[in-house]
């Protein structure tokens, strides 16, 4: 019987042709879908009754709830995602620019990037679809309805979430110094802004939101 061998070489790490590719499609992807979720909030503005799931008994705000430290709070998270393209532009032009590899890339840890990068999609996606109350600014419009499902049920804010694994998902891909920098400073913008949201959150809903706090982590599920 004759026997067939079929034999995959994978390269020692992606030519960077591929990861400039790989980068781009994903991350574009990634601000279609927060475009495309602002388009489709713009669009229900006039029916506020289509931000509440009715099928679940969380609560709904009465009344707004706003924070002098949320312009602070987006103003950090927005600079970290500009520094992070900036810093892309510099390493496109100049891979050296950004400081040295902290550690070898390889194409195990390169491909553990793209899957990061497949999950940060994913999640983005998935919280999109229930968080039907998402806004732009940590504030809270009347309306504003608890979400404790889906995602929200391992961490109280995916969104978030989301934004770690892409840049960490991006840094595995070409591990230099400068993408490593950055993803602490979005980490640590991004615990920040929860903080914040998780004061008017705790204003807007008391015991409900106390509640869940206690049973969810903060920005990375079962551990922060």
């Amino acid at each position: 019987m004759t026997q067939f061998q079929f034999a995959v070489a994978f390269p020692e790490q992606l030519p960077q042709v591929d990861v400039k590719a790989i980068l781009c499609l994903v991350h574009s992807l990634y601000w279609l879908l927060i475009v495309n979720a602002s388009i489709i909030r713009r669009r229900k503005l006039n029916n506020p009754e289509s931000f509440v799931d009715t099928s679940t008994k969380e609560p709904v705000a009465s009344e707004s709830s706003i924070t002098p430290q949320g312009p602070p709070a987006l103003f950090l998270t927005s600079a970290t995602y500009g520094i992070f393209y900036i810093l892309l532009a510099i390493w496109w032009a100049n891979p050296d620019a950004l400081g040295f590899f902290v550690f070898q890339p390889t194409f195990p840890i390169q491909a553990l990037g793209i899957a990061i990068l497949g999950l940060a999609l994913i999640v983005k996606v998935w919280s999109f679809w229930v968080f039907r109350s998402w806004r732009l600014f940590p504030h809270i419009d009347p309306g504003h309805q608890l979400v404790t499902k889906g995602p929200y049920s391992f961490v109280r804010h995916p969104l978030y979430f989301a934004f770690q694994l892409l840049f960490f998902g991006s840094f595995l891909i070409v591990p230099r110094l400068g993408f490593l920098l950055q993803v602490i400073a979005n980490f640590l913008a991004h615990d920040f802004r929860c903080r914040v949201e998780e004061k008017i959150l705790l204003q807007a809903f008391s015991n409900a939101y106390e509640a869940y706090k206690k049973r969810t982590r903060r920005l990375l599920p079962w551990v922060y």
